[in-house]
């Protein structure tokens, strides 16, 4: 149960550092302008036991970015896998949800 959500955020020249705090988890996003990614680590405060692992899972229309990398494409998909926001494709790669 995530008791509180604390974001800071900072500009420097051409750099943004966004902060968000949620109990033991703190995320961290980054980006520069003039280059065309976000950069995100994430730590632990407190060892998980519930929950072994961590994913990232970045959702938005399709509309914002229509430049799509080809792993995000999802029009040839054959199944979905893991707990539904997974596809898997026919030559055995899977590729994570991309909302259009």
């Amino acid at each position: 149960m995530i008791n509180y959500i604390d974001v800071f955020v900072i500009i420097v020249n051409d750099v943004i550092k966004v902060t968000v705090q949620a109990c033991y988890l703190t995320q961290y996003y980054m980006a520069r302008r003039g280059e065309r990614r976000i950069y995100l680590a994430i730590f632990f405060t407190k060892e998980l036991m519930l929950v072994p692992c961590v994913r990232y899972i970045f959702r938005t229309q399709h509309s914002k970015l229509p430049n799509e990398p080809e792993p995000s494409d999802l029009t040839k998909v054959v199944r979905t896998i893991e707990a539904k926001d997974i596809y898997a494709l026919s030559n055995g790669l899977a590729l994570s949800r991309w909302d259009k």
